[in-house]
Order: C-alpha cells, then sequence, then structure tokens
C-alpha cells in the first residue's frame, strides 16, 4: 500500500520512515535488524554487504509475549500474587531495581486461583478524601489482627501493625498475647524516632483494651503522643490500618494457598507480605515510588526475591560438619531477615536465617518432604539420636563400626522390630557345641577388656587438653551435647 512500482528494478526497496509512520521501530545491529511493534518481533532481515536483505516470511511473536507472560507470571509470585497494576506500575516506572522484565509487556489475562482464594471481596464502597500527613511519623495508624487458629510455629497467635500515614511503610510485629502491644509500640517508636531524628505525634487505633489502658496512656502522655482512639463500633475511622490488615492477611493466604504450607507458619507469611508490600506500589502514594523509597530515600533492590515455600539448599559451615558430611541442608524459603532468607528447617523444626542459599523455585514446600534424600537425612538424625541414647557399653572401635553400618546399611535400617524378634529361636536341644567349640569360661577370658586408660594422640587433635579423661557416662553426654549443639541456635527474634 502507497509505494512506487519500478519495471526494471530488480530488488523491491524498504522504507524505513514510511514504517516508523506506523508506529513501528527498525533496529539495525551488527548481524542483521529487526522489526518491531509494541515489544513484538513483525518482521527481521540479514545484513548482505552493505545492504540488508529482508526475510519474506513473517516472524511470529508469539515465543517472545510467551516469554514475557511467564516472567510476569514468576515475578507475580515472587511478589507475593501482586496485583497486575501494581506490578506494571513497579515495571514502567522503574520503581525497584532487578525487575527484569520490559516496559512493552503486558498483564496476564488469566485469573490466578491462589489470588481468588486468597484475595476476592466484596466491591468496594466510595471514600472521602482525607487530608494527608505533611511529613512522616505526623500520624501513625495501628491495629491488632488475630488471634488466629492454629497458633504459629512458634506459639505466637497474633500480629500488631503500625502504619506511618506520610510514607505508608509499614512495621508488623508478632505477638503472643493482646497485652505486648505496648511494647511492640515501644520498640516501633525507638526504631521510628532514632531513623527520622523526630518524635511521632499521634497514633490512631481503636478502642481496644490493648490500646485504652492506663498503662499505655502514660506511655503516650510521656513522649508527647497524641492518641486518637475512634469511636466505638466505627472501624472505617481507622479504615488505614483496617485495610493494610487485610491485605496483609490477602497476600499471606495467597502465599500459602501457592506453596501448599502449613497453617502454623502464619506467621512467617505474614512477614514476608510485609516486606513485599513495602516494596510494592500504592495508590496512596501521588509520586511513583514505594512506600521503602519514601521510609529510605532510595529505591529497593528486588532481584533477591524468591517464591515463597520454594525449596532451598542452605550452606552448612564446616565448623558444624565433618569432612565427609554434606555441605548443604535442604529447607523451605518463607521469608527475608536482614541480610539473609528465612528458612524453615523440616528436621530442627524451626526457622533459621542464612545468607549463602540456592532457591530452587520449581519445586514448592510440598515437594520437598516428599523428596527421597530430604526422608533419608530424617532417618540418619534420628538413628544418631538413640544411638546416643543407648545404655550398651561397646567397646570404641566396635562402636565405630556399628555406626558405620547404620549409615551405610539401608536394609537394615528398613527392619523393623517385629520382623527382628519373630526370626525362628532354636531350642536348646538344637544347640550341641562343635568340636573345636572353645569352652564358655575361656571365651569369656578373651573377651575381657583391657582396665588400661586409652588415650587420643596428641597430633590427631586440634587442640590439646591438660585434663583426664571423662568416665564413660559423662562421655556419652558430651558427645550427645556435641551433636545436637545445632539445636542451641540463638532463634531469630520476631
Amino acid at each position: 500500500r502507497d509505494v512506487l512500482y519500478v519495471p526494471g528494478l530488480l530488488t523491491n526497496l524498504f522504507s524505513v520512515k514510511k514504517v516508523a509512520e506506523r508506529g513501528m521501530e527498525v533496529i539495525f545491529g551488527q548481524k542483521g535488524a529487526r522489526i518491531t511493534k509494541d515489544g513484538e518481533v513483525k518482521c527481521t532481515a540479514k545484513q548482505n554487504g552493505r545492504l540488508y536483505e529482508l526475510d519474506v516470511k513473517v516472524v511470529r511473536g508469539s515465543a517472545m509475549v510467551g516469554e514475557s507472560e511467564s516472567k510476569l507470571s514468576l515475578w507475580h509470585r515472587r511478589y507475593g500474587h501482586i496485583g497486575n497494576t501494581g506490578l506494571m506500575k513497579l515495571i514502567r516506572n522503574e520503581m525497584v531495581e532487578g525487575l527484569d522484565v520490559g516496559k512493552n509487556a503486558k498483564p496476564e489475562k488469566e485469573i490466578c486461583e491462589c489470588c481468588m482464594k486468597g484475595k476476592q471481596a466484596r466491591l468496594p464502597f466510595e471514600e472521602a478524601t482525607k487530608p494527608r500527613s505533611s511529613r512522616p511519623l505526623e500520624l501513625i495508624h495501628s491495629d491488632v489482627c488475630g488471634p488466629f487458629n492454629p497458633a504459629s510455629w512458634n506459639g505466637k497467635k497474633m500480629f500488631v501493625s503500625f502504619i506511618d500515614d506520610y510514607t505508608h511503610f509499614a512495621a508488623v510485629y508478632i505477638l503472643e498475647a493482646k497485652s505486648e502491644v505496648l511494647d511492640a509500640f515501644r520498640k516501633y517508636a525507638a526504631m521510628a524516632t532514632a531513623h527520622f531524628g523526630t518524635k511521632i505525634a499521634r497514633l490512631r487505633s481503636d478502642n481496644g483494651r490493648e490500646y485504652i489502658n492506663t498503662e499505655f496512656k502514660k506511655y503516650c502522655d510521656d513522649a508527647g503522643i497524641v492518641m486518637e482512639p475512634t469511636v466505638p463500633y466505627t472501624p472505617e475511622q481507622n479504615g488505614k490500618s483496617e485495610r493494610f490488615n487485610r491485605t496483609v492477611m490477602e497476600r499471606a493466604r495467597a502465599m500459602m494457598e501457592d506453596a501448599e504450607i502449613d497453617w502454623n507458619k502464619w506467621s512467617e507469611a505474614v512477614l514476608a507480605a510485609v516486606h513485599l508490600i513495602n516494596r510494592s506500589p500504592t495508590t496512596a502514594l501521588r509520586d511513583a515510588k514505594t512506600p521503602y523509597e519514601m521510609w529510605f530515600g532510595r529505591k529497593p533492590n528486588v532481584s533477591k526475591l524468591r517464591v515463597f515455600g520454594s525449596k532451598a539448599y542452605t550452606h552448612i559451615p564446616k565448623e558444624k560438619r565433618s569432612k565427609l558430611s554434606a555441605k548443604s541442608h535442604v529447607c523451605v524459603l518463607v521469608g527475608y531477615g536482614m541480610n539473609g532468607y528465612r528458612l524453615w528447617d523440616p528436621v530442627k523444626k524451626q526457622v533459621i536465617v542464612a545468607r549463602d542459599v540456592k532457591v530452587e523455585e520449581k519445586v514448592m514446600h510440598k515437594q520437598v518432604y516428599t523428596d527421597d534424600h530430604m526422608v533419608s537425612d530424617s532417618i540418619v538424625r534420628q538413628q544418631e539420636h538413640e544411638d546416643l541414647d543407648s545404655d550398651d557399653d561397646l567397646d570404641p572401635e566396635q562402636e565405630e563400626e556399628e555406626v558405620v553400618e547404620v549409615l551405610v546399611d539401608s536394609d537394615a535400617e528398613s527392619k523393623s522390630d517385629d520382623e527382628v524378634f519373630d526370626q525362628e529361636v532354636p531350642d536348646e536341644e538344637d544347640l550341641v557345641p562343635e568340636e573345636n567349640a572353645v569352652p564358655e569360661q575361656e571365651e569369656a577370658t578373651a573377651e575381657r577388656r583391657s582396665g588400661r586408660a586409652r588415650k587420643r594422640p596428641a597430633r590427631f587433635s586440634d587442640y590439646e587438653l591438660e585434663q583426664k579423661r571423662p568416665a564413660r557416662h559423662d562421655h556419652d553426654v558430651c558427645v550427645a551435647f556435641a551433636l545436637n549443639a545445632e539445636a542451641y541456635v540463638d532463634e531469630i527474634p520476631d
């Protein structure tokens, strides 16, 4: 259309200007050129001498679109099932660093089932506009969410949130009872005051007894904080914190549905959701900034975000393993710490924080527990504890050989106690002594242990100890404590 026909011309000429006028882009490179529109490749050309020869066949852009959609889907899950509008706002406005998706990517039209299960709600009501704060910490919104059933893995039953009205940056504290709300607010006030160098002016909350009590009022009076309780039975007056807690629970619920993780990990899902919400766009902020950037003054880097509930390999320090033991341990990613990932250790039944972690996002929480190496790892650890609890007085060399058999012979481990006791036992009449049998007295004499104390050569030890070898019972206790030392690692504070 709109071309010139020259009968004597042996080659068709392609107008770059006409293509550009129709909203397309022509990109020239060393090996060829390509024509794109809205991020999709429409046609390609190969370089031949000083000219570019246009391919006659049109290249379909479905492959690139599919790759773009798969990346969007992955980041949708990495961001704790963030909405499409928020995710596209992050990409197009370049609000974060490390989000490797092109600006021309289009949001998915398919409905996310996990989002429907975790977020679906009634249509919103119209809300009257309210004046905004003019500085950080001018107004803090707070609300308690819970109690939850079941309780979290560490016995916590609820959480309290504090949202700064100016920056919309939020902090959440996991609690065991509502009586801990004041302690949580003291921690938040100390952290926020030290960060901005200014004091909190007002605190808006509901009329719950965790806020309206003598001790809480005294603390606010001493700190110069004005309390703004809402009118009873009107949660709309504290809508910002109510809506925030709802958003947290929606994101946490969707992530747990995606990972198929146990519900007693809700506290970890809540902390992870808050971490992601602070790095997500919000309509409450006029500028194209996240709450994190408003609070810290710099863009967040999200390149380390991974899908909640993914399989994670954490490196075991050389101080906590032998030379032949495995160098990594399988865990489940449940959140983000200050300088590492928060991981659920299925063997220790607790959350640990690790820096040297490799995450496999295609394998989720439910699949981790069905892996053969995870099951065998648990069996070996359990067998080691059973061996330490036994009262058998074994010879050191004999004891070392039996431990090796336990770790190597898988058939012996799989044999149950019933199979052992069901074996046929011969009668006393069948026990006829052989001709070359050793007399019972001589055999007993041969098995008698020497009373001489055995001492390990100093050259085989890392440290020389100026003390006598402890008794056999004390030695077992020391070994049991040493092998179980990993269980005494300090827990990460909430």
